[in-house]
Formats: C-alpha cells, sequence, structure tokens
C-alpha cells in the first residue's frame, strides 16, 4: 500500500499541470480552451494559458503566460529553494524575490513589482540623486519584485 501511495504522489507531482490539460493538439479529449481546471473556469488560451495562478491547477503556478509545474506543498519547506507554499492551492510558486518578469510579479497577488526612475529631476529642474524626495520622472524601468 505505501509503494502504491508513493508511486501515484511521484505521478501526480512529476505530470501535475497535464493531468489538467491535454497537449495542444493531441486530439484526445476535450479541446484546450474548453476544458475546465480544478478551480473552474475556461482555460484561458491553448498552451495551459494563463493569466494568474488561479487559472493553473494545483501544483502548477503562472509563469510568462502558461502554467508550469511547482510541486505540491503544505508547508514552505515542502518547496524547493526560492520557492513558497500557497497553502490556499498547496502550490509551490517561485518567491517574489526570484521572479524577473514583471507580468509574473504583478500577477503574483503576494508581490510587489519595484520600479527604478529614469532621467527624474526635482522641482527645480535638477537631476534627483539618491534620497531625494519629490521627484519627477520621464519613465520607470522594471527593477524587481518583493
Amino acid at each position: 500500500m505505501g509503494k502504491l501511495i508513493s508511486t501515484l504522489a511521484l505521478f501526480a507531482t512529476l505530470t501535475a499541470c497535464n493531468l489538467y490539460f491535454q497537449e495542444p493538439g493531441s486530439g484526445s479529449g476535450p479541446s484546450v480552451g474548453t476544458s475546465q481546471p480544478p478551480r473552474g473556469g475556461p482555460v484561458p488560451d491553448a498552451g495551459y494559458g494563463c493569466s494568474s495562478n488561479a487559472d493553473c491547477a494545483a501544483g502548477c503556478y503562472c509563469s510568462s503566460g502558461e502554467c508550469v509545474e511547482g510541486g505540491f506543498c503544505m508547508t514552505d519547506g515542502d518547496c524547493g529553494s526560492g520557492y513558497t507554499c500557497d497553502t490556499g492551492r498547496s502550490s509551490c510558486e517561485p518567491g517574489c524575490g526570484s521572479i524577473t518578469d514583471e507580468a509574473d510579479c504583478i500577477a503574483n497577488s503576494a508581490c510587489q513589482a519595484t520600479y527604478t526612475g529614469n532621467e527624474c529631476t526635482d522641482s527645480q529642474g535638477k537631476a534627483c540623486t539618491t534620497g531625494d524626495t519629490n521627484c519627477t520622472c520621464a519613465s520607470f524601468t522594471f527593477a524587481g519584485c518583493e
């Protein structure tokens, strides 16, 4: 019995995203885009498309618009280095500090995107330096995720 449970757990971990979504163009089962993920709602796009982690099956997270496997968990200790456990979904997801894509950072409600100002000036038109306040910047560049 123990071997059966271990085998099933390994199978679920290795195929987590594919248990709920067929391979695009595989021809078997419902077509991608009309299948239902376990949390309800249609899959947004072919190729296991997603706009947030909630669009992905348990054990998966949304990265650059596609569901990818992260593993199942009950606590942060169950996840690999740089990952945290979303206990509500039992899913390992990248910790905010390891996310390098602005859209992925914004899609994760636990994270806050940070930005660097470009061509920033103070109220007198002088270039701003570290620690200055009340600066206006011409543009902003995604700097990281916290």
